[in-house]
């Protein structure tokens, strides 16, 4: 049951916050440390959200999704001492994302994800913030990645691992960044549709990272031969990894299939991989990497080992040895979005000194 709550003066006005600002506010490594919280909440029952609602354009070009949740007054106080930001009253919290995805849009010089998360206090309604959704759901999307990452791949491949990213969209430059915050990585191997942008984003990294060895790749079997990490995120409706290119040991983030209508995985691999996921519930309704598969028999749902929060909680193993591949399936959760916004908050009051 919740504590008993007095009605407190608001430590600041609702405020407004673009994605340059919310990128500002929110270091990688501390929206890490939020997200693992809120990888926890989904199996620990601190936090209740529906399966997402999503909604089909009538162009066909898009949709529009609402993803509403909320996290208990325990589950926010543990939120903020798992990032050290702790002694002062905390409340519960409630939390939309209202968001189109238009996969077209990178054509036209458009983000794919636009919309807004919308921040409440759950104890009387009040909207504390409203913050640009496209950055939120970047962060915590790699943040993701990398608390799996850190979870699943071998431990020795951490110290020094090779990592493949597919995709050159927003979610190649995040993956990137979080992955360097878990791991040491040794080699980067960057595929794209788009030898351009691929092209681009190891400029990018030569740049950020002058040590790093970074190389572009034409074809996905050159990119990921021999990786240790395997990161997918792309738009694509087929297949793009095949089993046969995996090596043993790998770990694969599959995070750019969140319709049935998309698939990013070889059906093969799916079968192949020791499968987690961010939220169960989800990931048996909405990926086609892994709804592909099960509607075909060829696995069950018994396939889906755990949570990560499972594994978090010690309740479920992770990885056996050396030798299996491991696959993180994400769709994103709206808790994940929550946590984001509540740490996305309190370092907006905390940089005016004005946090109760």
């Amino acid at each position: 049951m919740e504590a008993k709550l007095t009605p407190r003066p608001l430590a600041v006005p609702m405020f407004m916050c673009g994605a340059e600002e919310v990128r500002e506010l929110l270091p990688l490594s501390q929206c890490i440390d939020g997200t693992r919280s809120a990888l926890l909440f989904i199996s620990n029952a601190e936090a209740a959200m529906p399966v997402r609602q999503v909604v089909p354009l009538p162009s066909g070009a898009g949709v529009l999704a609402g993803m509403p949740s909320y996290l208990s007054q325990k589950g926010v106080s543990s939120l903020l001492e798992s990032v050290g930001i702790a002694g002062q009253a905390s409340t519960p919290l409630c939390c939309t994302k209202c968001i189109t995805v238009f996969p077209g849009n990178g054509s036209v010089g458009l983000d794919s994800h636009q919309g807004s998360v919308l921040l409440f206090e759950a104890f009387n309604g009040r909207l504390l913030c409203i913050l640009d959704a496209h950055e939120v759901t970047a962060l915590r999307t790699a943040a993701a990645s990398a608390v799996a990452t850190k979870l699943l791949a071998r431990q020795n491949a951490l110290n020094g691992s090779d990592v493949a990213i597919l995709g050159t969209g927003v979610q190649a430059y995040k993956h990137i960044e979080a992955l360097q915050c878990v791991t040491k990585i040794a080699s980067l191997r960057i595929w794209g549709r788009s030898e351009h942008k691929a092209e681009q984003i190891a400029h990018w990294a030569r740049g950020k990272w002058s040590d790093l060895e970074v190389h572009t790749y034409r074809a996905v079997a050159d990119a990921v031969k021999n990786a240790d990490v395997i990161c997918t995120l792309t738009p694509s409706s087929e297949p793009i990894l095949e089993s046969a290119w995996v090596a043993a040991g790998a770990h694969i983030n599959a995070v750019g299939s969140c319709t049935p209508s998309h698939q990013e995985l070889e059906p093969e691999l799916v079968r192949r991989a020791r499968v987690f996921v961010d939220t169960r519930a989800a990931c048996i309704k909405e990926p086609g990497d892994l709804v592909g598969p099960l509607n075909s028999g060829l696995i069950h749902e018994g396939h889906i080992l755990a949570e990560v929060g499972e594994v978090l909680m010690g309740k479920r193993v992770g990885r056996e040895d050396e030798d299996q591949v491991t696959l993180f399936k994400s769709v994103g959760a709206a808790i994940e979005d929550l946590c984001t916004a509540k740490l996305v908050h309190d370092n907006y009051c905390l940089k005016r000194g004005q946090l109760l």
